[in-house]
């Protein structure tokens, strides 16, 4: 789950991501963030039993708090980088 809160902060939106814990969450939800062509003000990550809570302070290339199309565009890319992983199915 991807929420975003723009009066957190004055100077950027702040999204945070709910998602099962893994290795490399953290990674990949930041490397989503920059592939949309963001920056990363600031990042706070926690994990709460098997959910981790990963927190970003994001801004656009030229500064400012996202809005439309460019913050829908980030929110998709989030929920997919965050999903749960698919099982494997183990092999007979």
């Amino acid at each position: 789950m991807t929420t975003v809160d723009q009066s957190a902060s004055a100077l950027a939106t702040v999204v945070e991501v709910r998602a099962p814990d893994r290795i490399g969450l953290l990674w990949r939800l930041a490397d989503t963030i920059t592939a949309n062509g963001l920056t990363v003000g600031a990042a706070r990550a926690v994990s709460l039993g098997h959910e981790a809570v990963d927190v970003f302070y994001v801004r656009t290339a030229e500064g400012s708090k996202l809005v439309g199309a460019a913050l829908d565009a980030l929110l998709a890319d989030l929920a997919a980088a965050g999903a749960p992983e698919p099982l494997e199915p183990h092999p007979d």
